[in-house]
């Protein structure tokens, strides 16, 4: 809901329709205010639902969710963001080079990631639990993970050149 809403507005701010960004922004706070609480309140209480439905919370993938959004999520936004300013000031071209940059980045963290997961895999498990069983199937378990990552670089890039 933010992205779209977040889109909306850098658009507006590079078209300088500054009515139409204030509209937006006071429409997404309301939304976002609405949707946000309930939310909040699940996550306050993750660790006793996860209990409930049977999963030990120290066996949750939650923490590593939990970065791997707080830096994801961020640089999607930024780049939304660049990219809807300037198609809204009505530059194609620096959007195209943004798109790029973007592009270029998310190849070079995939590489990063994926071979720093999979020479790591040996010793992954021990982030949650020092029981050998669990080393044992968390590294049996990466080269779907790597796997899953390129993927979504792929996906990523499927999306972005669809111009």
């Amino acid at each position: 809901m933010a992205g779209s809403l977040e889109t909306l507005c850098g658009q507006a701010y590079g078209a300088k329709q500054y009515q139409k960004l204030g509209i937006y922004t006071y429409c997404s706070i309301i939304s976002l205010i609405l949707v946000c609480l309930p939310i909040s309140f699940l996550w306050m209480f993750i660790d006793k639902l996860l209990i409930l439905l049977g999963q030990d919370n120290l066996q949750s993938p939650m923490p590593l969710a939990n970065t791997l959004f707080r830096f994801a999520v961020p640089s999607v936004e930024m780049t939304c963001t660049r990219v809807s300013n300037v198609l809204g000031a009505g530059n194609p071209q620096a959007a195209k080079m943004a798109v790029w940059a973007v592009m270029v980045l998310e190849i070079t963290e995939v590489i990063v990631i994926s071979r720093a997961l999979f020479f790591c895999r040996h010793i992954l498990g021990y982030a949650s639990r020092s029981e050998e069983d669990i080393v044992k199937h968390v590294a049996d378990m990466d080269p779907f993970i790597c796997l899953s990552v390129i993927l979504e670089m792929k996906v990523l890039t499927d999306f972005l050149l669809i111009d």
